[in-house]
């Protein structure tokens, strides 16, 4: 889930509302594993992303929060590893020299067949066999198997 919350002058109701919606969010994961990252941004980011919605004078930031829903904490591939908000935003952090080994390992075939793949259009340059390296099975393994059943939970709970 990712919710994209204006910060206002009147900021602490956008931010009761926005706790509130989160806690219904929990409260629909139940007793599956998740994280929660909130990030706070600044109205216009660095990356060139002019926010239009926020032209208003009042508006001083933008809160940003994911909430990652998993089946289990820890992956086969990566058992050493609890994986927190960090890894399933994509940023994973090596314990010790044999992790990062592991981590740095690419499946080079898979990486080859997506190299050679004619994309058709954006959305197929990110195939499944693009992802194979270790860092994004971990994530595959510990992704909520009933993804579409947990959505209309947390829809039905806001």
């Amino acid at each position: 889930a990712f919710y994209n919350y204006q910060e206002k002058d009147q900021g602490t109701t956008d931010l009761t509302l926005l706790g509130r919606a989160l806690a219904q969010t929990v409260e629909a994961i139940g007793d599956a594993p998740f994280n929660v990252g909130i990030l706070n941004k600044p109205p216009n980011d660095d990356d060139g992303d002019s926010r239009e919605d926020l032209s208003d004078d009042s508006a001083r930031g933008v809160v940003d929060v994911f909430v990652f829903v998993r089946s289990q904490e820890r992956s086969s591939v990566l058992p050493s590893l609890k994986l927190g908000v960090s890894e399933m935003m994509g940023v994973f952090h090596a314990q010790s020299e044999v992790e990062l080994e592991l981590l740095a390992e690419k499946d080079d075939e898979a990486v080859q067949q997506c190299s050679n793949h004619e994309h058709a259009d954006d959305h197929d340059a990110y195939d499944d066999t693009f992802f194979a390296g270790p860092m994004a099975q971990a994530l595959r393994e510990v992704s909520y198997a009933n993804e579409e059943e947990m959505w209309e939970n947390i829809c039905q709970q806001l």
